[in-house]
């Protein structure tokens, strides 16, 4: 079959981009003549991208132009939906649909007129409060209503994601979970290194992960390091983040046990995953959570937040109680794992399940889903 796959923005280097790469990869793989469609943000080449997230490259890719208005916007800080939504539509407005028997979208977040539908967060038509709110949102809602179309088939990467889905969209589209692909064996080579007293947190360096709120645990953990290792980009004001983040270093005098590393190369990653003894994700609702089965690959024992897919899909798998409400209650799960001696059974624990979301567990469950389309 040709096949065409639609990222927005691949330079962005983050999971949804290595979803659809993974995509591409797994149709090339299986013999097809594939087309990885996306959009250039100077700031960071594509083939950059793929060297951070460790991808594979597609043979195809076609960079199309971006539209006026969305150079003029820019690429990231305020109305990024509203951004790649109109790289959506201008990516449905180009796309010969007679020259493929297949095209899957990774980048709407809404069903639209292809074959498949891959949606990290449902989009839905709703409205603000503030005034500006309803004026963002009516042009939000525009643009979802000219993309939107009947889709064969809704993939969706977590059943925290699904369960939000059905409740934007009910049962008008045949929907199935498939989770994203991770390089579990990458990350399970921890030859010659040896857990220590590290807390480990992998996320982007934007607002609405509160990374800085993890530092107080610190505290009461006198004899622990808290690592953060997360991706940074121009506009989702990592500077403001990686600043409050010191700050509360400074205000718990704990400056001394934490790290920041910025842009971290996948080796260095899993140098540091292979030596933490936990990984903590940050208090956000994850649709997913890459970063935190590639912890488990290496043996760390994960504690996430009580929301999202990360926690339904993933963790609660393991233990019930390494899910966390508030940030305290980190504390208390790993004394509760200390005092328990649990820390080996639940590092083991947590290899095996990370085994659950390989990247060949996720081509060939694509596959397959592709063959009952």
């Amino acid at each position: 079959m040709k096949i065409a796959v639609f990222n927005a923005l691949i330079s962005l280097a983050g999971g949804g981009e290595k979803v659809a790469l993974s995509i591409a990869r797994a149709f090339e793989e299986a013999g097809h003549d594939v087309h990885l469609y996306t959009y250039e943000d100077k700031s960071r080449s594509i083939d950059e991208a793929i060297k951070i997230l460790g991808s594979y490259r597609p043979r195809n890719i076609v960079v199309l132009n971006t539209p006026k208005l969305v150079r003029l916007l820019g690429i990231g800080g305020r109305f990024v939906r509203y951004r790649r939504l109109l790289l959506v539509k201008n990516f449905l407005d180009k796309i010969e649909r007679e020259n493929y028997d297949l095209v899957v979208d990774t980048s709407s977040n809404t069903p639209t007129a292809v074959d498949i539908s891959y949606i990290h967060y449902p989009e839905s038509y709703k409205r603000g409060e503030s005034l500006h709110r309803r004026g963002y949102e009516l042009l939000v809602d525009k643009l979802l209503r000219k993309i939107g179309g009947e889709t064969r088939l809704v993939l969706v990467n977590s059943s925290w994601t699904l369960n939000l889905f059905r409740k934007v969209w009910g049962d008008n589209y045949k929907a199935e979970v498939l989770h994203p692909p991770v390089d579990v064996d990458f990350f399970s080579k921890c030859e010659g290194s040896s857990k220590e007293n590290i807390i480990a947190t992998v996320s982007r360096y934007s607002l609405e992960k509160k990374l800085w709120e993890l530092v107080k645990i610190l505290r009461d953990l006198k004899n622990y390091k808290l690592v953060f290792a997360g991706s940074s980009h121009r506009h989702s004001f990592s500077d403001y983040v990686i600043k409050r983040i010191k700050e509360e270093a400074e205000r718990y005098n704990v400056r001394d046990r934490v790290e920041i590393l910025i842009d971290v190369s996948r080796e260095d990653l899993r140098r540091i995953l292979c030596k933490a003894s936990f990984y903590v994700h940050p208090p956000f609702a994850e649709h997913f959570g890459i970063s935190i089965v590639e912890a488990m690959s290496a043996g760390c024992v994960p504690i996430v937040y009580r929301d999202g897919g990360g926690w339904t899909d993933i963790v609660s798998k393991i233990d019930e109680r390494l899910g966390y409400v508030n940030v305290d209650d980190i504390l208390r799960i790993i004394h509760w794992v200390e005092a328990e001696n649990m820390f080996n059974y639940l590092s083991s624990l947590s290899k095996i399940h990370a085994e659950r979301f390989s990247y060949e567990k996720f081509r060939d469950k694509l596959l397959e889903m592709v063959r009952q389309l």
